[in-house]
């Protein structure tokens, strides 16, 4: 198994994106880019648009991504 090292990215899903950034920038000192788009998705043989928001963290080694 790789070690921890080699881990550049976490993504956490969150119900509010702002809320989070909120909670995490202040003692991790994060800043963030933010993203909006809508994908395609098929859900019982429906195809629907879904809105995406999602952030990620600025700095690093280890960013952050936020998914809403």
């Amino acid at each position: 198994m790789g070690s921890m090292d080699r881990i550049w990215q976490i993504g956490l899903v969150v119900q509010d994106v702002e809320k989070a950034k909120q909670e995490l920038s202040g003692p991790y000192a994060l800043t963030w880019i933010d993203e909006e788009r809508t994908i395609d998705v098929v859900h019982n043989g429906e195809r629907k648009e879904i809105p995406l928001r999602y952030s990620i963290s600025r700095e690093g080694p280890v960013h952050v991504e936020l998914i809403e």
